[in-house]
Order: structure tokens, then C-alpha cells, then sequence
């Protein structure tokens, strides 16, 4: 229990630590709680590759502090540029973002659902939300739009639960991002429903035992969660992206980088569109399975925005 509650609080404590050294040690608790949960369960072959990356990423940290120390002691003004360059490629290696994404791909094929939900959402909290301490709008935007495309594109060439789950983290990654130059509010907003969605899609595939997708297009709480998780309208997961969005071009002037995430938006749910329009027609009579009360309350949760259309005005 006590790991448990170290994994959830490192991220958090990683975030609101104004010292960077405080951050180095809560990212480290973070990273170590997520290895000795997964001892048992997980592959070692993984679970190396997970700590080598991370230990990689704190080493850039580590660096970053020591040349800000040198920096101070020898009065540097021009290493600021530096050190946050530094800072920006730790967290991006840290949270699995392109261009340094393959590792992801390579250890979560192996990992069960929980350690699967738990590594595309608490153990990417901390670096995404570090990451957006800079004010490089131009960097940020370059970083939006590759993860963006790449993370969608990607998903074309996969059929596999925890491959398709972990591109579409990458594609995440930017519209979080978009929405924490918002505010922190957004930033929060936007992660908790992403996690909402990817929890719903990771217990239904939980239950049947299968990593394929197509084994579940007979499940009406997969597909809806599925569009959810693409931003169909007028689910839970299009909210987010909209309201990002509509913050953004207020607030800043990112028309073009909002464009183009809306544009690999429509081309992720068009993806899984077709996956599951391609498995119904080749099995039409495949009976729908039945609705359980928690595949109910999925569906429910993802079709909730809808109350506030039809809620009288106040």
C-alpha cells in the first residue's frame, strides 16, 4: 500500500517542488515505486529498459544543475538557453515523447493492463507538467506537431491493444501540452479524462482477456471509448481538445498548430473507424456481447457531456 501511495504523491510532489534537486528525488521515487510494483509481473528485460531510459533522463538533470552551479559561480548570464534545452530533453526522454519514442514502443508490449494504465498516465504526469515550466512557444509548437503526427500515423500499422494505446499516449502528449499553455486547470482537465478513457478501454479489454482489438469490435462500450479516445464529438474526449483549442487561438496566436492537431484528430478517429468497421463487416454475425453495469456506466461517462445540452438554463 505504501508504494502505491508513494507512486501516486512522487508525481505530484515533482511538480509543486520549486528545487531542482526536490524534483530529482520525487522523479526517482516515482520511477523506482513503478520498477518494484512491476517486479513480479512485469518482464525484467522491461522493466532494465524502463530504468536505463530513466536513469538517462536524471542524468540530464543532474547535469542541469551542476552547470547552473558552475554557471552561478562564474556569473554566465548567456546559459539560461542551455540549461533549459537540457531540462526540455530530459522530460521529453522521460515521458516517451518524439523523437527519443522507440524505447516506449519496445517495453510496453509486454505489460499488463494496470502497469499499462499506470505507465501512460501517473508516470508521465511529472515530466509533461515540468516540461511546460519553459515558455519556448516555438519549441512547444514543434513538439505538439511531431508527436501529433507521429502518434496517429502510427496507429495505422497495428492491431495490438498496447501498441495502439501507447501511439496514441505520443498523440496525447501534444494536446496536453496544448492545454497546459493554457492553464494548469486545462493541464489537469484534459490529463484526468484522458486517463478516464484509457482506464475504460483497459478494463473492457481486461475482462476478455484479449490484446487485440478486433477481438472486441462486438462491444459497444469499447467502440464508444475508442471514439472517446479519438475526440468524436460529442463525447468525453472531444471537450478537452475543444476547449484547448478554443483557449489557445484566444489567448495566443497557435491558429496553425491547432489546425494541424485537429487535422490528425479527425484522421485518429477515421483510424479507428476503419479498424472496427473492417472487423464487423468480416464477421457480421458476431453476436454483440452483453452490457455489464460497468460497460453501462462507461457508456454513460462518455456520452455525459451530452446533459449539459439538453440541462434547462439556469
Amino acid at each position: 500500500m505504501t508504494k502505491w501511495i508513494i507512486l501516486v504523491l512522487a508525481p505530484l510532489g515533482a511538480l509543486s517542488s520549486k528545487n531542482w534537486i526536490l524534483v530529482w528525488v520525487f522523479l526517482e521515487f516515482s520511477s523506482m515505486m513503478f520498477i518494484l510494483l512491476g517486479k513480479n509481473k512485469t518482464s525484467s528485460e522491461c522493466l532494465l529498459k524502463y530504468f536505463l531510459i530513466q536513469t538517462l533522463g536524471s542524468v540530464f538533470i543532474i547535469l542541469s544543475m551542476s552547470l547552473k552551479m558552475l554557471a552561478s559561480f562564474k556569473s554566465l548570464s548567456n546559459s539560461t538557453s542551455l540549461l533549459s534545452s537540457i531540462i526540455i530533453m530530459s522530460m521529453i526522454l522521460k515521458a516517451g515523447m518524439v523523437p527519443v519514442h522507440l524505447w516506449m514502443i519496445q517495453i510496453c508490449k509486454s505489460f499488463k493492463s494496470l502497469y499499462l494504465l499506470l505507465f501512460l498516465s501517473i508516470q508521465k504526469l511529472a515530466p509533461l507538467g515540468i516540461l511546460l515550466m519553459s515558455s519556448n512557444i516555438i519549441l512547444f509548437s514543434i513538439i505538439m506537431v511531431m508527436n501529433s503526427i507521429v502518434g496517429t500515423i502510427s496507429q495505422l500499422y497495428s492491431l495490438n491493444l498496447n501498441i495502439i494505446l501507447t501511439f496514441s499516449s505520443i498523440s496525447h502528449s501534444g494536446w496536453i501540452i496544448l492545454s497546459g499553455m493554457n492553464s494548469l486547470e486545462m493541464f489537469m482537465i484534459y490529463f484526468s479524462i484522458y486517463t478516464i478513457i484509457i482506464s475504460q478501454i483497459l478494463v473492457n479489454f481486461e475482462k476478455s482477456k484479449s490484446k487485440e482489438i478486433l477481438s472486441m469490435s462486438n462491444s459497444n462500450s469499447t467502440i464508444i471509448s475508442f471514439m472517446s479516445l479519438g475526440g468524436l464529438p460529442p463525447l468525453l474526449g472531444f471537450f478537452p481538445k475543444w476547449l484547448s483549442i478554443h483557449y489557445s487561438i484566444q489567448k495566443s496566436n497557435m491558429k496553425i498548430t491547432c489546425f494541424i492537431l485537429t487535422i490528425f484528430a479527425c484522421l485518429n478517429i477515421f483510424i479507428y473507424l476503419r479498424i472496427f468497421s473492417l472487423s464487423i463487416f468480416k464477421s457480421p454475425l458476431q453476436k454483440k456481447s452483453k452490457d455489464t453495469p460497468l460497460s453501462s456506466t462507461s457508456n454513460f461517462i462518455n456520452i455525459s457531456p451530452l446533459l449539459f445540452f439538453f440541462s434547462p438554463k439556469l
